[in-house]
């Protein structure tokens, strides 16, 4: 199975995280509820990858962020080496890029992620916040 680096963003703001539910056509993760991301590019770093990502799937700049886990997730077509950012600040206003529809929730309903990695880092990020 294919190998891919990924990055994986936490908008978070007033207590709450943005998640996004894939469209029905996404090649990899089809309707599923799962944290905002993408893929790194050939010769591209991981805060650049985070940068280029929030821009493409939010327009919004990450102006204050941090690494805070690394977890793999088996998708559909490919097994994702995902590094979990945590993005406290941004420049401009969200707006839905090329994302399905977007939803803040709280750390209690973090069930409704269909994703285990996701979940399993925000239960981390929630404890670090605390």
């Amino acid at each position: 199975m294919k190998r891919a680096m990924c990055v994986v963003f936490v908008l978070f703001k007033d207590g709450k995280f943005l998640v996004e539910k894939r469209p029905e056509t996404d090649d990899t993760d089809p309707g599923k509820v799962m944290l905002p991301g993408g893929h790194r590019e050939s010769g591209e770093g991981l805060e650049g990858t985070l940068k280029r990502e929030c821009l493409e799937e939010l327009s919004v700049e990450p102006t204050e962020y941090k690494l805070f886990c690394k977890q793999s997730y088996v998708a559909r077509s490919e097994v994702q080496e995902c590094h979990y950012y945590l993005v406290t600040k941004w420049k401009g206003r969200i707006k839905r890029g090329d994302v399905g529809k977007l939803t803040w929730l709280s750390f209690e309903q973090k069930h409704r992620i269909d994703v285990e990695v996701d979940r399993k880092a925000l239960s981390y990020l929630k404890t670090t916040l605390e």
